[in-house]
């Protein structure tokens, strides 16, 4: 999934998520961040439920 497609939380908000968590949830592959989609998932209920 692409920051554009994910783009509901907003495109500046993920993109300064994904460079926070490279690795956990984002690959950057050439000029773009890619978020792996399960654990993007799993990253937002667990900060969602503190």
């Amino acid at each position: 999934m692409t920051l554009h497609e994910s783009s509901l939380i907003g495109t500046k908000k993920m993109r300064r998520l994904a460079e926070d968590n490279r690795g956990r949830f984002a690959v950057f592959s050439g000029n773009r961040y890619l978020i792996i989609r399960p654990q993007f998932e799993k990253f937002i209920s667990a900060s969602s439920e503190t």
